[in-house]
């Protein structure tokens, strides 16, 4: 390869042009210089090669050839040019080589880390597979034995104190586990899933408010006040089901890291063009869960994969997800951009005084596209 590469490099060639017209030879006649590899380059024009056939070499310069019978007079300061010539090319040649060998090394060490990388990505695709089809495995099951032992807290009045305690650490353990295969199975979802979310336009108060209200009664049970403040004609486009695994997962660790008495605080407003949902509580677990040595906000080794889970599905419908700490407790925000066009048309209000339902902003906010793009004539 880098014999036929050297072949092409127009050094050589240039050297036996210069030669045959510095000396006027006619074109019967053919100059022959020799590369740093061996091979034989012409002028006029031939297929370099390794053999002299029809030709001598110039005694003086034994890497230059002439035709037979054909004779030149070199002059000391001619030799000399040449000879510098010959190492000039000599030299480039040897810089080309290097070139050659280490684009090759390149491309070979290129395509290496590429199947490694090919092969460490399926490895790990098998993996998630065979985790996933043993965490869904799991799930019914553990689903199966919640049945029963739900039936038995809620008509257990009867039984010994000591049973029912009993009963209520097997009921938290048992949902601790299908909470850690829940999420092991959205994990395995979005690092194996090719499918993109589909987005539909929501009214983001309206949506958390009907999520919210399941988790109320909880919240009241517990003994921790729940404090909500939306903003009305937010309108977004979110993946229903995404979004409800969001607040799902959100909500249910502020119920679980909130001891009796605490207060979690749910606020929804428009910043500019983006909608954001504030969530703060007074946990008290707060000040155990220590990140790594690089600060990574998600390594909480309380969460477990909940949050990483939740982060990846907030990616999925194109907004971020913040944590902070706060002197009474911790912060996160939820950023998600809104659609003005569909705010617009949501906030506002037919002459009978009802709202206006989805069906209606999505034609009146079709209809603003429409028009804002017909070309406008100035009068005057």
């Amino acid at each position: 390869m880098v014999r036929q590469a050297i072949a092409q490099w127009p050094d050589y060639p240039a050297i036996a042009r210069q030669v045959h017209r510095r000396f006027g030879l006619p074109r019967t006649v053919s100059v022959a210089v020799c590369d740093s590899l061996g091979l034989w380059h012409f002028f006029p024009k031939k297929t370099p090669g390794t053999r002299l056939v029809g030709m001598r070499r110039i005694a003086k310069l034994p890497r230059i050839a002439l035709s037979r019978g054909a004779v030149i007079e070199l002059q000391p300061v001619e030799k000399e040019l040449l000879l510098a010539q010959l190492h000039v090319a000599d030299l480039q040649c040897r810089l080309r080589r290097w070139e050659l060998r280490f684009r090759a090394e390149f491309r070979h060490q290129q395509k290496h880390s590429s199947r490694l990388l090919r092969r460490s990505r399926q490895h790990a695709e098998k993996s998630i597979a065979l985790f996933s089809r043993s965490a869904h495995d799991l799930k019914t099951p553990l689903s199966m034995l919640a049945i029963p032992l739900e039936k038995l807290a809620i008509e257990g009045d009867g039984l010994p104190v000591a049973l029912r305690l009993q009963l209520e650490k097997i009921r938290t353990a048992l949902y601790s586990v299908l909470r850690a295969v829940t999420h092991s199975l959205d994990a395995a979802q979005l690092f194996l899933a090719k499918n993109s979310p589909i987005l539909q336009p929501h009214d983001l108060g309206n949506f958390i408010s009907h999520v919210v209200e399941v988790y109320a009664i909880a919240f009241e049970s517990y003994g921790i006040a729940l404090k909500t403040e939306f903003e009305k004609g937010i309108i977004c486009e979110i993946d229903p089901v995404d979004f409800e695994k969001i607040l799902n997962n959100l909500l249910s660790n502020a119920l679980k890291y909130n001891l009796p008495g605490s207060t979690v605080s749910l606020r929804l407003k428009s910043v500019g063009d983006n909608a954001c949902l504030y969530i703060e509580d007074s946990s008290l677990s707060v000040p155990d869960l220590k990140q790594d040595a690089g600060g990574n906000p998600w390594s909480f080794s309380s969460h477990g994969i909940g949050l990483t889970v939740v982060r990846e599905l907030v990616r999925r419908n194109r907004g971020r997800l913040s944590i902070h700490k706060i002197p009474n407790g911790m912060q996160l925000i939820l950023t998600l951009p809104a659609t003005p066009q569909l705010q617009k048309a949501a906030r506002s209000v037919r002459p009978h005084g009802f709202a206006l339902t989805m069906h209606e902003i999505e034609l009146i906010a079709a209809e603003h596209n429409l028009l804002s793009r017909r070309p406008q004539v100035i009068s005057g």
